[in-house]
């Protein structure tokens, strides 16, 4: 249970993301829901919007970048590592085995990017060509 809480805090110290203007989605719909228009409607919920806001900042920056993140990350890999190469076939099949081996470290780099960072946030995986993609299919 200690390392579950250990790695729950880590991601949180670690996702920058809900810094950047998209990367806190939970929270900015709350802000939109949320529009008390008195003082005094603002005071009565100064203890309801700490909690509220702080739960919804943990989720944003716990569960929902880091899920949204898991695609652009394939994508970053397919192109970079398996993406149109003009090498000629012997190269491309010596570099087949470091390629398969590379593949996990490399998506959980770009996802710890994307994820946790806020690396590319909002901005498309790197330039994924229409017609790999639909080879892959």
């Amino acid at each position: 249970m200690r390392s579950v809480l250990a790695s729950a805090a880590l991601c949180l110290a670690l996702s920058c993301t809900v810094m950047e203007p998209g990367g806190h989605p939970l929270l900015t719909a709350l802000d939109e829901v949320i529009q008390p228009e008195s003082a005094g409607g603002r005071v009565a919920l100064a203890a309801p919007a700490l909690v509220l806001g702080s739960a919804a900042l943990a989720i944003d920056a716990g569960v929902w970048n880091p899920l949204g993140a898991i695609f652009p990350a394939w994508l970053d890999t397919l192109e970079s590592l398996w993406g149109p190469s003009d090498r000629g076939p012997f190269t491309q099949s010596l570099l087949f085995g470091p390629k398969v081996g590379w593949t996990p470290a490399h998506w959980a780099g770009r996802w710890w990017w994307r994820g946790m960072m806020g690396g590319g946030l909002g901005e498309e995986p790197f330039e994924v060509r229409d017609s790999f993609l639909e080879e892959q299919q």
